[in-house]
C-alpha cells in the first residue's frame, strides 16, 4: 500500500541517524538487541485484514513518535533494542502474510527476493516458520552481488538478472527439505 518494506527500514534507519541505506544498519543493531527492552510496541499495518497487502506508514511514524518524545535518537543498547523492536514487528508482518498467502494458493516454495531479502532477522524467521508448519517447504532467497552499503537497488538488480538467466546471480537454498 506504501513502502516496501526495505524502504521502511531504510527511511527508519535514516530517523534513528544511521545513514541512507539505514537498513543494513538496522538489521546488524537488532541482532545485538533485545526488543522486550525497547520499551514501544509498534502496529502491525493491516495484520487484522484477510487482505495480503503490507502496509509500513503506522510503524515508521510510530518510531518518529518514539524517537520525538526521547528527544534524540538513543544510542548504545537502547539504541539496539529499539532497531530489534522495529525489525521484528516488520518481519513478523512479512512472515506471516507471506506465509498465509502461500498457504491460502498451496505454493510449495516461498522465495525471497529484493534488497530486504538480505535481512538476517527475515530470513531467518522465514526460515524457522517455513521449517515449522511444513518440512517439505522450501524456503529460497535471491541473492545477486550485493554491495557492501547494502543498496537495495543492486540486489534488485541481481533478482532481475536471474530473471533473465544471468550467472551474476544464484539461488541461496536455505535447507528446509
Amino acid at each position: 500500500r506504501d513502502d516496501a518494506a526495505g524502504e521502511a527500514f531504510d527511511k527508519v534507519g535514516k530517523l534513528l541517524g544511521l545513514g541512507y541505506p539505514g537498513g543494513p544498519v538496522v538489521d546488524r543493531l537488532a541482532a545485538q538487541g533485545n526488543a522486550a527492552r525497547a520499551g514501544i510496541t509498534l502496529p502491525r499495518g493491516m495484520s487484522d485484514r484477510r487482505s495480503f497487502e503490507f502496509s509500513f506508514s503506522g510503524i515508521k511514524s510510530a518510531m518518529a513518535r518514539h524517537v520525538a518524545s526521547l528527544g534524540a535518537p538513543p544510542e548504545g543498547e537502547a539504541l539496539a533494542d529499539l532497531c530489534a523492536a522495529f525489525q521484528a514487528t516488520v518481519v513478523d508482518v512479512l512472515v506471516s502474510k507471506t506465509v498465509r498467502a502461500a498457504d491460502s494458493e498451496r505454493l510449495p516454495r516461498i522465495v525471497l527476493a529484493g534488497g530486504v531479502a538480505a535481512n538476517r532477522g527475515l530470513r531467518a524467521r522465514m526460515a524457522e516458520v517455513c521449517a515449522r508448519r511444513d518440512r517439505r517447504r522450501r524456503l529460497r532467497r535471491q541473492t545477486g552481488r550485493q554491495r557492501e552499503d547494502g543498496d537495495g537497488g543492486e540486489r534488485s538488480k541481481g533478482a532481475a538478472h536471474a530473471r533473465e538467466g544471468s550467472t551474476e546471480a544464484r539461488w541461496t537454498d536455505v535447507g528446509l527439505s
